[in-house]
């Protein structure tokens, strides 16, 4: 697009996506916290300060071998994961590559492109790509941008918005852009999805996206639980608890046809259990795990299992091979769920973004 002089605000918004390319959304006490980070300057090696930081956040490291010796030379005090991260790839002049699936992530020297990226919490909102589209009849251009959202795998995330809801959208002038609207969800399998964002009403002699603000919605839980039982059922059932959990061993029966042990298992999550549609429940179970743990330590899986939701209710059936004998002492039934889960809105704001 074609060059023209940017007003005060641009400037002001271009300054700050040059001087702060990662920009913490404002705080909201529903979003789960971030991890932070402490650290003093010391000859330690790049590589091993940040696989540090990361594996705190569940994340793996990989730093190209020209960064990997460097020193870090920065103080940080309880500074969020993300926010020092990137401060230290600015130090060493390198910039982060994130893996597909948001587990891991790779320090590269820069090139000539820059990052242009909002943290909020665990979460990081990156810009991809931009893609302009002219429309003759009206001398502007449609916008599209390609957003990745990763978040620090600690947190199991079960559903997000397909496209974040824009609160405000404007150019180096000053003009705001309209963007279009959806709420269509989607269901990461890991810790990383992308979404999309059309802006329209884009003029020709626009230069940037100079402020890009918005809020979308996630459905996570703040950690996995296992429940343990020693004690099959026999004369009644047996409960147990991790919180405001409920989960309780119904029966224990053996089927000699088949020559395994079936297993029957209810549970119950709060009152406050996010609403998911009937096509939905099977995503946020996705990390239900059931196993028996012999008394050697020895872990079998079931041979087979159904688990299915309806609403905060939870039904888990499964059989194990007849040789476990659950009825020996010092086996134990292990569980693994999700945390009761909630659903917050996750702000953002992204400054700086060049238009092709």
């Amino acid at each position: 697009m074609s060059p023209r002089p940017a007003i005060v605000f641009g400037l002001a918004c271009g300054l700050a996506g040059v001087l702060l390319p990662l920009l913490p959304a404002s705080p909201s006490p529903d979003i789960p916290p971030a991890t932070v980070v402490s650290w003093s300057p010391s000859p330690s090696p790049l590589r091993q300060v940040v696989s540090a930081w990361a594996q705190k956040g569940g994340l793996q490291v990989e730093v190209a071998p020209p960064l990997a010796e460097l020193p870090v030379s920065l103080s940080l005090e309880n500074v969020p994961l993300w926010e020092a991260l990137e401060r230290t790839a600015r130090q060493v002049r390198g910039q982060w590559n994130v893996s597909a699936d948001g587990k891991s992530l790779r320090l590269l020297p820069k090139g000539e492109g820059q990052t242009i990226a909002a943290s909020a919490g665990p979460f990081r909102i990156v810009v991809q790509t931009v893609h302009a589209r002219l429309q003759p009849s009206t001398a502007h251009a449609v916008c599209d941008l390609d957003l990745l959202v990763h978040w620090e795998p600690r947190y199991p995330v079960y559903r997000i918005d397909a496209s974040p809801s824009i609160t405000m959208a404007q150019d180096e002038r000053g003009q705001s852009l309209a963007a279009e609207s959806s709420r269509s969800r989607q269901y990461p399998p890991a810790a990383a999805s992308e979404m999309f964002v059309r802006l329209t009403g884009v003029r020709r002699q626009a230069q940037r996206i100079a402020c890009l603000e918005g809020v979308f919605r996630v459905t996570l839980a703040e950690r996995l639980l296992t429940l343990r039982w020693d004690t099959p059922p026999r004369e009644k059932m047996v409960t147990q608890t991790a919180g405001p959990l409920i989960f309780t061993w119904k029966s224990l029966r053996r089927n000699p046809t088949l020559q395994v042990w079936e297993v029957e298992l209810e549970g119950e999550y709060p009152a406050d259990h996010p609403r998911f549609d009937s096509y939905e429940e099977s995503k946020w179970l996705r990390d239900v795990q059931i196993q028996w743990r012999t008394a050697a330590g020895r872990i079998v899986r079931p041979q087979g299992e159904e688990i299915y939701a309806s609403g905060r209710k939870v039904q888990v059936a499964c059989q194990f091979p007849q040789a476990i004998d659950p009825l020996a002492a010092g086996g134990s039934l292990l569980l693994t769920v999700p945390a009761p889960l909630r659903e917050v809105r996750i702000p953002f704001r992204l400054e700086n973004i060049p238009l092709p």
